[in-house]
């Protein structure tokens, strides 16, 4: 309610904003005609302008007027051109030529050096005073987001084989928002969004959500985040990055690993050059610094570009600033941010524009991003609750507003395709939604070719109803190591999404073995019913061979002796109870029968070097009833939903996790009889410009075994030769089993230093390596088992696509009383969540 009082009082205000009314817009080009990316356009002796994006492009709102525009460009010799603008918007290509020699602005000094070191030392003493200025404020933003998609090389957007009622090729996507932004320090945001327009959300094709419940690996009951938004729309919100200068180290989400030192921390001199660049007077008012800022460090993400500085309070006017060294997805990342005094010599950032290119196979995708901020109320008090972990809220209205709110509440001029895009699809909106226009969506996905059959899988889908249907390939039905020899199996998925946002989703799997002629199969039915809570029922049935430990090693896991054919019924149930408070309750059902007796290949007697895993667990055949409870609790877990769906953000504090396992026995004619219990705890610590920490312990327990079977032991991950394993979760020199019918505690922690080290050093910074330890114990004292090693190695990211991928090699040592110590050498590679910006380990 409080929010939209807010949102009431501030639009009259913002609908008589007095917005740009014109643009000069253009292209810099050298000698050679070739596009000078990032080229500067600013207007002379003040410190508004733009940059050029990859393609030499550039788009400058002005008021009607004359004005002295600068062209410049490192290494070239700046022009200024005269303009007479008037309502009509121009078009203006430069083209720059080179020069040895960069010329300064009005006012020369001998020694630029010494000069930029005076106005930085300056600019060092009154950081703390400007940073504590506002420890708190409200205030509008306006966001615009795009990104377009181009051939590289080429002149114009890539239009391929398009029709001609879409530009889905040259411009992916195009977000609109209004929002109240509040903030208190030292890192406390929350956002009300009374506008949001995803104007490609339009055209967006759904598609099959694919669940598996009884997976590989330690099980959580966590719901995986959605992934909403393009993972290269890079500045979402304002909390994206605030690029707040006076900070010793600012955070750059998903587009670097870790915080970029600030060229006005303390320690900004050990990883900067300064050079004075000149000096003028800003509207003939206030006297300007231009300082250039160049990295030290050409291996370490560090800005370089342009401080614009006050002259009496030395205060910042303006940034333009670029990324160098190592970025996730960004080819190139660069930012203009100005600022506004408001009262009492405060300054707040009021325009934001973000320019970055990432490349993606032949492709180049550009994205751009502009932020309006005004209407500030500084250090104001918010209610004590006001912050809590709902990061965002959206008004239901926000996702309904027609163009005449647009046009009123945006603050900037919109790029001619931009408009052309927005009225194209908004010309195209009910068609959009039509029946005739889903199902002819539907045809080209249904449309079956030899391709699909082989590889990608048959879909049947109806848009309009809700309806998906799908066979998975050919290529995965084929299962060499079955049990038994080769075995070919089929698998189909259908969901049912109805219009109160329940989802209904089935698995089946069906497999036949022909060397023991015996059909397995199950199938599993799941509903959603409370999507904001995750409240789902899970059922599942089914006579199939089933894994006696889940998370076993590579060796391990397709061992026959870590089979058991099962005849089961599980029911789960799991739900939030509360923010961050997970829990899940399940019922297991099965009759656990021995694969002795099957006939196998001769290969499967050869798949470990252990013969003993080679061979069928022997045990009479039993019936167990098991009742599971999993609890989870992420304190602090922040969250904001949008539409019906809530949107988990995670949590700076660590997460824990309890299970309780019990066999019931009697019930259903069950012969088990064992309680299990089992207690853990996650974090993640980021050390800035040390790295950062992951670790996890755990421990649990058997307090009951009357009657306890071996495949109801506690299993731990054994481990593999070549391939490191992921260390907060197994071990890399256990062996390849282990299990316990006792109590046991484990711990594992590892480190990656994200380059702290190797990006400082010459030559090797090329490379682009890090390095990355760690450590991990088990304690297993009933069973007389002490297991302790360290690894050290190195990594290296790489992308491909839209997936980063960090592949490491590492060097392992251990001690234990089941072998003697040894040393060996592992590869590994880890994933990267562009959503939860995080590794998976």
């Amino acid at each position: 309610m409080k929010h939209k009082l807010i949102f009431f009082v501030f639009l009259p205000l913002l609908i008589s904003i007095n917005g740009y009314c014109s643009y000069i817009k253009g292209k810099v080009v050298d000698e050679n005609n070739e596009p000078l990316p990032f080229a500067t356009v600013y207007i002379h002796n003040t410190t508004y302008g733009v940059t050029t994006n990859t393609l030499g492009d550039y788009f400058i709102e002005l008021k009607p007027g004359n004005y002295d525009i600068t062209y410049s460009f490192i290494g070239y010799q700046s022009v200024i051109h005269n303009v007479e603008l008037s309502n009509k918007p121009i078009t203006i290509d430069v083209k720059l030529q080179s020069s040895s020699t960069q010329l300064n602005e009005l006012e020369i000094y001998s020694n630029t050096k010494n000069k930029a070191k005076e106005v930085m030392a300056n600019v060092r003493k009154n950081r703390k005073k400007h940073l504590n200025s506002i420890h708190s404020y409200s205030c509008s933003t306006y966001l615009k987001n795009s990104l377009i998609k181009e051939l590289i090389n080429a002149k114009t957007p890539v239009k391929e084989k398009a029709p001609k009622d879409s530009i889905e090729e040259e411009i992916l996507n195009l977000i609109e928002s209004y929002s109240i932004t509040n903030f208190q320090a030292p890192n406390s945001y929350k956002e009300a969004f009374f506008g949001y327009h995803d104007f490609a959300d339009t055209e967006k094709e759904s598609g099959l959500d694919i669940s598996a419940e009884f997976g590989y690996g330690e099980y959580s009951i966590v719901p995986d985040n959605q992934q909403l938004e393009d993972p290269y729309l890079l500045y979402t919100e304002v909390s994206s990055g605030d690029f707040n200068l006076y900070k010793n180290a600012v955070e750059i989400k998903n587009v670097v690993e870790k915080p970029v030192i600030s060229p006005l921390s303390l320690n900004g001199v050990v990883y900067y050059k300064y050079d004075f660049e000149g000096s003028f007077y800003n509207n003939d008012k206030n006297k300007i610094y231009k300082i250039k800022v160049t990295p030290l460090f050409k291996g370490e993400p560090l800005f370089k570009g342009f401080l614009f500085i006050e002259d009496s309070t030395f205060s910042l006017q303006s940034i333009e600033l670029s990324i160098s060294g190592p970025m996730l997805f960004c080819k190139n990342f660069n930012l203009i941010q100005d600022y506004s005094k408001i009262d009492n010599n405060i300054y707040v950032p009021t325009r934001r524009e973000i320019n970055y290119t990432i490349k993606d196979g032949k492709y180049q995708i550009i994205g751009n991003a502009r932020i309006a901020h005004s209407h500030y109320k500084v250090n104001t008090s918010f209610e004590k609750k006001f912050f809590n972990a709902e990061l965002r809220t959206y008004e239901d209205s926000a996702y309904n507003r027609d163009s005449s709110f647009w046009n009123k509440i945006r603050p900037i001029t919109l790029q001619e395709r931009e408009l052309h895009y927005i009225e194209t699809l908004d010309s195209l909106k009910e068609f959009y939604h039509s029946e005739k226009y889903l199902l002819s969506q539907d045809s080209a996905l249904n449309k079956i070719t030899l391709t699909r059959i082989l590889f990608s899988g048959i879909y049947r889908r109806n848009l309009f109803k809700g309806n998906e249907f799908y066979i998975e390939p050919l290529v995965s039905q084929f299962n060499f190591l079955g049990i038994g020899g080769y075995r070919h199996r089929i698998g189909t998925h259908f969901n049912k999404a109805f219009k109160n946002d329940f989802l209904l989703e089935t698995d089946t799997e069906i497999d036949y073995g022909f060397r023991n002629k015996d059909v397995k199969g199950n199938i599993g039915i799941g509903l959603t019913y409370v999507p904001k809570k995750f409240v789902r029922t899970y059922i599942e049935l089914g006579d199939y061979y089933d894994l006696i430990n889940s998370f076993a090693s590579l060796t391990s896991a397709f061992s026959r002796s870590n089979y058991v054919r099962k005849r089961s019924i599980n029911i789960a149930q799991r739900m939030e109870l509360f923010n961050g408070f997970y829990a899940e309750a399940k019922i297991n059902y099965s009759n656990m029968i021995s694969l002795a007796g099957l006939e196998f290949a001769s290969w499967e007697n050869q798949i470990s070097y252990e013969d003993s895993l080679n061979t069928p667990a022997e045990f009479q055949d039993y019936i167990k009833t098991e009742i599971r409870l999993q609890l989870t609790y992420i304190p602090k877990q922040q969250y904001y939903f949008k539409r019906n769906k809530k949107i988990i953000l995670g949590s700076k504090l660590p997460t824990f996790n309890i299970i309780y396992r019990k066999g019931l026995p009697g019930i259903f004619n069950s012969e088990v009889n064992f309680d299990y219990i089992e207690a853990g705890v996650f974090d993640e610590i980021n050390f800035p410009q040390l790295g950062s920490s992951k670790w996890n312990i755990q421990l649990g327990s058997f307090i009951n075994k009357n009657n306890l079977r071996i495949i109801e032991w506690k299993y731990f991950r054994g481990s593999d030769i070549f391939f490191f394993s992921n260390p907060l979760k197994s071990f890399q020199l256990i062996g390849p089993t282990l299990s316990t019918s006792s109590e046991y505690i484990r711990g594992n922690y590892m480190h990656h230093f994200e380059g702290n080290i190797l990006n400082k050093i010459p030559l090797i910074h090329y490379l682009k390596l890090s390095l990355a330890g760690g450590a991990g114990f088990l304690l297993m004292p009933s069973d007389d088992v002490a297991h302790g090693e360290i690894f050290a190695g190195i990594e290296r990211v790489t992308r491909i696509k839209e997936t980063l991928l960090r592949f490491g090699f590492y060097a392992i040592t251990a001690e234990n009383n089941l072998q003697s110590p040894n040393l060996s050498y592992k590869f590994g590679i880890s994933l990267y969540n562009p959503f939860s910006r995080k590794w998976d380990y």
